[in-house]
């Protein structure tokens, strides 16, 4: 999905520990909620909306955890990633999210992956 900095910065955000998940979702469900900035959105924007809802609430049932929630999250954004290490490659890599989404690491837990590694991403 090509996500606009209204998704993206907060989502970023998210993703390198600057804010956490409860932040993240408040400003999602602003988005939804608020109708001016709602209609204003790109349809990917509207789509991955729709799309964190649907997660959010797997996640808030127990079906999830939060690290696969960020992580299926990531992909819709970036879907070449193969981890959320490879996320913070495109993060930190990407001339065009850098400055709207900054840099930092994200936290997954994770080992890097060979297979779709992050620097075809760059």
């Amino acid at each position: 999905m090509n996500v606009s900095p209204e998704i993206l910065k907060p989502f970023s955000n998210y993703c390198i520990g600057q804010s956490d998940l409860g932040a993240f979702r408040d400003q999602m469900v602003d988005l939804r909620l608020d109708r001016a900035k709602y209609d204003s959105l790109r349809e990917d924007d509207k789509e991955f909306l729709h799309q964190f809802e649907g997660r959010y609430a797997e996640f808030s049932d127990g079906l999830v955890s939060e690290k696969a929630l960020r992580k299926s999250l990531a992909l819709l954004i970036v879907p070449e990633a193969a981890s959320l290490t490879s996320v913070k490659y495109f993060f930190s890599c990407n001339p065009s999210t850098q400055s709207s989404a900054g840099s930092g690491s994200i936290s997954s837990g994770e080992a890097p992956t060979t297979r779709n590694a992050a620097p075809a991403l760059c």
